[in-house]
C-alpha cells in the first residue's frame, strides 16, 4: 500500500505561527503582526498591516496567516 503525502493542516500551520509569536512576543509590543509559519512581518499602522496582509496572502498561497495587534505592556483593553 502506498502512503499518501498530505500537506500540513491549517490547524498545524496556525499552531506553528502561534508558537513563533509566543517565542518572540516582547518584540511585537505596540505593533501589528502577520505570521506565516515561522516568517514574521510587522507594521506600525492598521493601513500598513492591511497592505502587508494582502502581500503575504499573494506570496504564500495556500497558507493561512495569523494577523493580530499586540498592545504595549500596561495597555488596558476595556470590554463593554
Amino acid at each position: 500500500m502506498q502512503k499518501i503525502k498530505s500537506s500540513p493542516s491549517k490547524t498545524s500551520q496556525r499552531s506553528l505561527a502561534y508558537k513563533t509569536f509566543l517565542a518572540r512576543e516582547s518584540e511585537f509590543r505596540g505593533k501589528y503582526v502577520v505570521i506565516v509559519g515561522t516568517r514574521v512581518f510587522t507594521a506600525k499602522t492598521g493601513a500598513q498591516a492591511s497592505r502587508l496582509l494582502t502581500k503575504v496572502r499573494k506570496n504564500f498561497p495556500g497558507k493561512t496567516p495569523l494577523a493580530t495587534f499586540w498592545p504595549k505592556e500596561g495597555t488596558l483593553i476595556l470590554w463593554q
